[in-house]
């Protein structure tokens, strides 16, 4: 989310294996975020080329709210 943000957890679900010339893209979603304490949940999804999911995940952000 930003300079200064921290990674305090990710989970990650293989699904299917990248293979070497594949096109990867990488999407991530605001699932909630809780100003009161800078905390930011996100999912995480990555697609091939053929939209096919190969990796997905969700991830707990400490940000700087400045």
């Amino acid at each position: 989310p930003g300079p200064g943000s921290i990674y305090l957890n990710q989970t990650l679900k293989f699904k299917s294996p990248a293979f070497i010339g594949d096109t990867i893209t990488a999407e991530v979603e605001v699932l909630n975020v809780k100003p009161e304490k800078a905390l930011i949940r996100m999912s995480t999804i990555v697609r091939n080329q053929n939209n096919e999911i190969l990796l997905e995940g969700e991830a707990l952000v400490l940000y700087d709210p400045v």
